[in-house]
């Protein structure tokens, strides 16, 4: 059987990336790298900008106010902020998610709960329980990096976002902090003055920045290359 031979097909790579740092790391690549962030379920999270059906039990008798955190429980949180807020002892710290490259969770405190890994589909059901919520990832080489998409998820239910110094957390709605007593002051802050046009202001920014507007952009280089 006589053999053909092939056209050499041409391969045209596009690389997306999710932060500034990433996009930069990829520069040499600049006319096929696209910066494209990190997005979350919009819809799904949305519900819980209020309560909108009973509280889990391991978080309904947990005093308030609830600051809350879900996401890997691992090396690259820091773990004395989150002691240095626990020994202010002004509020319930509630931590959900599993265990990464840690044996046991790091802080033992009465105000503190750590509630363990949940499925995906009962997150909305503790974040309506969240009065604020917190990204409290140390500053490195990984973190620099980082998208998180728990912001995202945070922002759809419209609750108060605190953050370390992360890049890619320096927006309009979120309120980053250089050192600990900052962190502590925001959250405060949060607490005392947080109101319906703040909320707004979040849910909006997330919606604009969901899974299906992600999509669409990515839509939007593909497919005027796979017509050419």
């Amino acid at each position: 059987m006589e053999k053909r031979n092939r056209p050499a097909q041409t391969r045209r790579r596009l690389y997306f990336v999710t932060s500034q740092k990433l996009y930069e790391f990829n520069r040499g690549y600049k006319d096929k790298t696209y910066f494209c962030q990190n997005g979350a379920d919009f819809n799904h999270f949305a519900p819980a900008t209020n309560i909108f059906c009973d509280k889990p039990d391991d978080i309904r008798n947990i005093k308030g106010p609830v600051i809350g955190y879900f996401g890997a429980v691992a090396d690259w949180i820091d773990w004395k902020l989150i002691k240095f807020l626990a020994e202010k002892n002004q509020f319930s710290i509630v931590i959900i998610g599993p265990l990464f490259k840690l044996r046991e969770f790091p802080v033992k405190r009465e105000n503190l709960f750590y509630l363990g890994e949940k499925d995906y589909g009962v997150l909305p059901d503790y974040l309506q329980c969240f009065d604020v919520c917190i990204i409290p990832f140390l500053k490195n080489k990984l973190t620099s990096a980082c998208n998180p998409i728990k912001m995202y998820e945070y922002l759809s239910a419209g609750k108060p976002v605190i953050t370390t110094d992360l890049e890619e957390c320096r927006i309009e709605t979120i309120k980053t902090s250089k050192t600990y007593q900052e962190f502590y002051d925001n959250i405060t802050l949060c607490l005392n003055n947080d109101d319906a046009i703040q909320r707004e202001k979040r849910i909006h920014f997330a919606r604009q920045n969901s899974w299906m507007q992600r999509v669409r952009s990515i839509r939007s280089v593909i497919e005027p290359r796979l017509e050419q």
